[in-house]
């Protein structure tokens, strides 16, 4: 096996491993995954998360407003240092979320995801999601989208 195949095997593995950290809300063994310089782009966080501190202020939120939250890696394509994933996360919404009260419904939040490894270390990733999808599932009124 090929020193690039073996890096790719590691970095999928390192990637779900990643995403099962952030939704477990154990953010300083993400950290620990992470180089000096990490950097997470994220529509919702314009200058991009660059310390646990970033992560945990984006996080949070989530966390509080769900319970029973668990986190699907549903496709994983790798090549080299990048790997791409489309997952969901899901939870029943307990707490208030956005300015909204809590519906006590499940609700579920997919996203797209592309993670950059250097050495073995997450270097930067960059994070699509369902906003407005969310949205519409805790009962916002979202204009313009059906």
């Amino acid at each position: 096996m090929t020193a690039a195949i073996d890096n790719t095997s590691a970095n999928k593995r390192l990637a779900k491993e990643l995403s099962t950290l952030l939704w477990s809300g154990k953010y300083d063994e993400f950290e620990a995954h992470c180089t000096a310089d990490y950097v997470g782009h994220d529509p919702a966080v314009p200058d991009g998360m660059r310390t646990v501190a970033d992560v945990r202020d984006q996080f949070d939120p989530i966390h509080d407003a769900m319970s029973d939250v668990t986190y699907e890696v549903l496709d994983v394509v790798a090549e080299g240092d990048h790997v791409f994933h489309r997952g969901r996360v899901s939870g029943i919404h307990t707490g208030e979320y956005m300015g909204m009260p809590a519906t006590n419904e499940r609700i579920s939040i997919e996203d797209h995801i592309e993670w950059r490894f250097e050495d073995g270390k997450l270097a930067e990733s960059w994070a699509q999601y369902d906003a407005m999808g969310v949205m519409r599932q805790i009962g916002m009124d979202v204009p313009g989208a059906n």
